[in-house]
């Protein structure tokens, strides 16, 4: 398991929903998105049929979208030996969906903050804070890992402080 900085993943647009293109036959796709990587890497992101809503971008009109940042070490690992038990470990810190959104462990310390290359930088606030899925695995019947988060809150400004795991 590795983790990748500089990393681009490219999404192109599915040419259908549905094996039959009706959004009321909510079955799985294997072949459903087509992705490429800057490390050489290409395939298709699968649909499951527990998910019945599209999985690109809505509101995206280009044919393709390219992410780019780093991409997290695969976390989830198959534990039963029959395809069944998917369990996605928590990364150490600075993961929004590390633990469940009310634990205190599921904050994020913007002392934490680092640039694109890794180097620890000082920020005195923020104002907006962009979250995508920084996984890039899929996960048997679970599907594709995704980042769900429920809520932010700035700590300070409502008086509060709770430990944080120190990296």
């Amino acid at each position: 398991m590795r983790t990748f900085r500089n990393y681009e993943m490219t999404y192109h647009r599915p040419t259908t929903e549905t094996p039959d293109g009706t959004p009321e036959n909510s079955v799985s796709i294997k072949d459903y998105i087509r992705w490429s990587d800057n490390q050489g890497q290409e395939g298709f992101k699968m649909k499951n049929t527990f998910h019945t809503q599209t999985y690109y971008p809505a509101w995206i009109t280009d044919s393709k979208i390219t992410y780019k940042g780093i991409r997290l070490a695969r976390n989830g690992i198959e534990e039963s030996g029959s395809g069944s038990y998917y369990v996605l470990y928590g990364f150490k810190y600075g993961y929004v969906d590390n633990y469940p959104n009310a634990h205190d462990n599921a904050g994020i310390d913007i002392d934490w903050a680092i640039d694109k290359n890794g180097n620890k930088v000082n920020l005195p606030g923020i104002d907006f804070v962009k979250v995508y899925n920084g996984v890039d695995q899929e996960n048997g019947w679970l599907g594709e890992a995704s980042t769900e988060m429920s809520r932010g809150e700035d700590l300070h400004l409502l008086g509060l402080n709770i430990p944080t795991i120190i990296p």
